[in-house]
């Protein structure tokens, strides 16, 4: 039986861009340093840095753990379909608050989690 041809078609200048500003784009709107995306996949902070300039390109297994770390589809961060919006009432800033708040010890999430409740408790009385 015969073997599948393997194609070598270089990925275009403008695609290798996309890709980049794509994965730069998602992980701020995630509130992620570059070394905190690295240290979710297991990727240096170099690599990540690499990545979002467009020197290197990224594997078809790393973009798998890129998009599971950064929680959109790989047609999203390939820029395939257009990236959502997390929501449309949220702030950026309460959203890197709330991933500042998940990257805490246990205890320390549950004490600043009953806070929160204890607040919306407390204003919805009021």
């Amino acid at each position: 039986m015969p073997q599948p041809r393997k194609i070598k078609q270089p990925v275009p200048e403008k695609q290798i861009s996309l890709i980049a500003n794509q994965l730069r784009l998602l992980r701020k709107k995630r509130g992620l340093t570059q070394t905190e995306l690295g240290e979710k996949t297991g990727i240096t902070q170099k690599a990540i840095a690499a990545y979002e300039s467009g020197r290197v390109r990224i594997l078809d297994v790393t973009l798998v753990d890129l998009a599971k770390a950064l929680n959109v589809s790989t047609d999203e961060l390939l820029g395939v379909k257009p990236t959502k919006p997390l929501t449309k009432d949220i702030s950026l800033r309460l959203i890197q608050r709330m991933y500042a708040i998940d990257r805490l010890p246990a205890s320390a999430k549950k004490h600043i989690l009953k806070s929160i409740d204890n607040s919306i408790k407390a204003n919805r009385q009021a």
